[in-house]
């Protein structure tokens, strides 16, 4: 009797397994995820030793379409030898057949590709991801899986067709010989660190389909000296262009609304730049340690200004806040050791802790003089708003200007 109820559990093990390893299309194998646009991504919810053979991704699931393979979705399926992905996908996450038997089939020291999808690239056993130094993407390939050549550290050149209409973050994450790339104007998104500490990009070419920069997108492109946004950007994302020491001047087109934390953070060449009347927020440290900027209009379109939003910029010499902006945050001008006058309109009513912080080393004829509309210090300003520790020497302040 013992050896017959044992029978029976292997069997019913193995009924299971078969089913689970079968069955791709109820979520028996494959796990749901509902994102923000009432659409679906995709993964697996079983052990990943348990998905065997191939899996047919559906095009939709609870009436609604599967556009999205989450990062690391099969990874470590190694029996998983082959997938339908179906045309309403427009990602693929990082490491998503990473260590799966589609990966471990694909040759050594080579660009892997799954249907119209580029996901990786496997490098040799002696120069790993140095082996790849120059790639043509297959024509009619539709996208670029986030991570996919990152850190492929001797790339110098890369040609991407116009089938692409999706490039994933981190996908040239540390190319640090590429020096130059044109996007197609396939594309309409340049994802968060897709070109991070690409340290020899020093030009790029944005097509005018692109609507969005992603946080970190060009962070750390140390040569980049040089870029145009183009027109149809509506959003420029937290850090993106942080610490491109090189860049020099760049426009900022009238589509842009939002400027991020961050985003020009440390661009310590950037002597101007063009804010357009189509902003209405400047992120913090958006242009902190910008030392080589010696001036900047705000637009009347602003109302706020973010915490050290231009603080350490050594070479700013003067600035108009217009009668838009209502608050500027704590240390947004600290440390601007050249701003010799700026004026404060009626309409800011919030202004944080030194704000207008200068260094304590100023003399006499160094004073910074502060022109402000309101009569007296309004009861939103912070008590510290010029400085932490009321160092009244080095201001002179004229209250009710008009």
């Amino acid at each position: 009797m013992k050896r017959k109820t044992v029978s029976i559990f292997v069997i019913l093990v193995m009924v299971t397994s078969l089913f689970a390893a079968c069955d791709s299309g109820t979520g028996k194998i494959l796990a749901y995820k509902l994102l923000e646009d009432d659409t679906y991504e995709v993964s697996i919810s079983v052990d990943p030793l348990d998905v065997r053979g191939r899996v047919n991704i559906p095009p939709k699931y609870k009436g609604e379409a599967v556009t999205a393979i989450a990062n690391g979705a099969f990874n470590g399926c190694k029996n998983l030898t082959g997938i339908t992905i179906p045309q309403s996908i427009q990602s693929i996450g990082a490491n998503a057949f990473y260590n799966t038997g589609i990966w471990n089939e694909s040759k050594a020291n080579g660009v892997v590709y799954l249907g119209n999808w580029l996901i990786g690239y496997k490098g040799n056993s002696n120069q790993g991801n140095d082996a790849l130094t120059g790639l043509i993407i297959e024509p009619g390939t539709k996208g670029i899986a986030e991570g996919a050549l990152s850190s492929c550290r001797k790339l110098e050149s890369i040609e991407i067709p116009n089938s692409v209409t999706f490039i994933g973050g981190s996908a040239f994450y540390e190319c640090a010989s590429l020096t130059s790339i044109t996007i197609p104007d396939s594309v309409t998104c340049i994802n968060s660190r897709t070109f991070y500490s690409c340290t020899s990009l020093a030009s790029i070419t944005i097509p005018d389909s692109v609507e969005f920069i992603g946080n970190y997108a060009f962070a750390l492109c140390r040569s980049l000296a040089s870029i145009t946004i183009p027109d149809s950007v509506e959003f420029i994302g937290d850090n993106a262009f942080d610490s491109c020491v090189s860049l020099t001047s760049i426009t900022i087109p009238d589509s842009v609304e939002f400027i991020g934390d961050n985003a020009f953070d440390s661009c310590r060449s950037l002597a101007s730049i063009t804010i357009p009347d189509s902003v209405t927020s400047i992120g913090s440290r958006a242009f902190s340690s910008c030392t080589s900027l010696t001036s900047i209009t705000i637009p009347d379109s602003v109302t706020s200004i973010g915490s050290r939003a231009f603080s350490s910029c050594t070479s700013l010499t003067s600035i108009t806040i217009p009668d838009s902006v209502t608050s500027i945050g704590s240390e947004a001008f600290r440390y601007c050791h050249s701003l010799e006058s700026i004026i404060i309109p009626e309409s800011v009513t919030s202004i944080g802790e030194e704000a207008f912080e200068v260094p304590h080393t100023y003399g006499e004829e160094e004073k910074l003089t502060i022109y402000v509309g309101a009569s007296s210090k309004p009861a939103g300003w912070a008590d510290s708003w010029l400085d932490g520790q009321n160092y009244k020497e080095a201001y002179t302040i004229v209250w009710n200007y008009k």
